[in-house]
């Protein structure tokens, strides 16, 4: 039973890490293709898909090891504060950023 729990659990982190990843990552290419001109576009995208992956190789060790010492249940509610601090703070103000931009564009239309 205690198996199923951790499947379950996993499978459920999973599943939201990958949202929030994918929503996370779009808004920040929305940010990127204001910013960066097209002659360079591609490169700034591998380099931020190159960033991220580097992350998970190698932060990936360093949360393995914290299941292995502190449990599953623990690393995945210290991921949860992380992730939604970070969201906070770094994504948030892009998502007003861009709500703003897009009112401003339609009282001048």
């Amino acid at each position: 039973m205690a198996l199923l729990h951790v499947d379950v659990s996993v499978n459920i982190a999973t599943a939201s890490c990958g949202r929030y990843h994918f929503a996370a990552f779009t808004i920040f290419l929305d940010a990127l293709n204001e910013k960066i001109s097209s002659a360079f576009r591609a490169t700034v995208i591998s380099v931020a898909n190159l960033g991220t992956r580097a992350s998970f190789a190698l932060l990936g060790p360093v949360f393995g090891y914290g299941i292995d010492a502190f449990g599953l249940p623990s690393v995945l509610s210290a991921l949860g504060i992380l992730f939604s601090i970070v969201f906070v703070f770094l994504l948030l103000p892009l998502v007003v950023r861009e709500r703003s931009l897009s009112l401003a564009k339609g009282v001048k239309q």
